[in-house]
C-alpha cells in the first residue's frame, strides 16, 4: 500500500497526492491548502490516479 506514497491524483477538479497510508485507505493532500485533506478507501483509490 505505501508504493502509492507521492502519487498524484484528482477528484473532480481538485489535484493532489497521496500523502499517508489510514488503515484501508490513503490520505490524500489536495495541491490548494484550501481544500485540505480527504480519506479515499483503497478499493477506489485507483479511480483517481493521474
Amino acid at each position: 500500500m505505501s508504493d502509492l506514497i507521492g502519487r498524484e491524483v484528482k477528484i473532480g477538479d481538485k489535484e493532489g497526492e497521496i500523502t499517508n497510508v489510514l488503515g484501508i485507505g490513503y490520505e490524500v493532500t489536495f495541491f490548494n491548502v484550501a481544500d485540505g485533506r480527504v480519506f479515499i478507501d483503497v478499493r477506489d483509490i485507483y479511480d483517481y490516479l493521474v
